[in-house]
C-alpha cells in the first residue's frame, strides 16, 4: 500500500514535533503506527475511531493521549491528512 502525505499533514507534523521534548521517540512511535496501517492492521495498543462527520472512510488514531492522527485508506493508498492535538484540529476550519 502506498502512503500519501497531505501538505497539511506535513505542516501539522512539523508544528507538533517542534513542541515535543523527545522527537526521536515520537517519530519511532508514529512510524510503528503508519507501518501497521500500511499493512492493513490495527496497531497493537492503539484505538482506531471512525470519523462520521468527515465521511465514511476517515479514521483517527491517538498516537499519544493528546496527539491524534487523521487518515483514510482509499484505492490501496494510506492518506495521512492531519496530526496534532484534538483541540488544534477541531478549532481549525
Amino acid at each position: 500500500m502506498r502512503i500519501f502525505y497531505a501538505s497539511q499533514f506535513k505542516k501539522d507534523f512539523k508544528r507538533t514535533e517542534n513542541r515535543l521534548k523527545n522527537k526521536k521517540e515520537f517519530r519511532a512511535e508514529l512510524k510503528k503506527i503508519i507501518t501497521a496501517l500500511q499493512a492493513g492492521k490495527i496497531p497493537a495498543g492503539y484505538v482506531i475511531n471512525k470519523l462520521v462527520a468527515k465521511g465514511s472512510d476517515w479514521f483517527d488514531c491517538y498516537v499519544r493521549r493528546d496527539i491524534v492522527l487523521i487518515y483514510r485508506i482509499h484505492n490501496n493508498c494510506l492518506i495521512l491528512s492531519r496530526i496534532g492535538t484534538f483541540t488544534e484540529l477541531c478549532m481549525q476550519n
